[in-house]
């Protein structure tokens, strides 16, 4: 009669094992609190606590940086060019002295209109990531989930990248064209 109890119980074990394994796996998929170990919550909050951090300051600090530079060279080599047309009505009637001002006007509203998608990005990926973490905390996404939107959300978009390289590539026109209305012979005026 033992025997037969014993070998109900090793029946029982592997059953019982098998749901065990079962939800160990769910564990990793799951975003429940009672199946997750109290070190790995922390080191989750963690991990969302420091990228929304990163996130907010990567866009906040590099973003202004490089748009700083290139406002205040285009303003300056427009405001050059503009002082430079003052000087003489003759330099105002130069073609390349036209276009190197057109090319520092282009260069600042690239900038204004890059500004403009960087922050409307940066409030996207704010938005987006705190209402992961809301439905992470509600569990209704598991952890990896979380991570793989956020990293999917986070690719790369070719606009800023346009519209800052154009803005470069604005300033450098607007200097070379600047240059050569400096060494460009000057109109004879009419006497008459």
């Amino acid at each position: 009669m033992e025997d037969e109890q014993n070998k109900k119980e090793e029946k029982k074990e592997p059953e019982e094992q098998k749901a065990g394994e079962q939800k160990t796996e769910k564990n990793f998929m799951d975003y429940h609190y009672d199946c997750v170990k109290p070190e790995e919550i922390e080191q989750r909050n963690k991990v969302i606590s420091d990228r929304w951090s990163e996130l907010h300051g990567f866009y906040t600090k590099h973003a202004d940086e490089i748009m700083k530079h290139l406002f205040y060279v285009n303003a300056g080599g427009a405001g050059a060019v503009l002082g430079f047309m003052g000087s003489s009505e003759i330099v105002r009637k130069l073609f390349f002295v036209r276009i190197s001002l057109c090319c520092f006007a282009v260069g600042l509203i690239c900038i204004g209109i890059l500004r403009t998608i960087l922050t409307h990005m940066a409030k996207s990926f704010f938005d987006n990531w705190r209402r992961d973490v809301a439905s992470y905390y509600e569990t209704q996404m598991s952890f990896p989930q979380l991570e793989k939107n956020d990293n999917t959300r986070t690719e790369s978009e070719v606009w800023p990248y346009i519209f800052g390289y154009l803005s470069g590539a604005s300033f450098i026109g607007g200097v070379i064209f600047g240059g050569i209305s400096l060494f460009s012979p000057l109109p004879i005026p009419n006497p008459g």
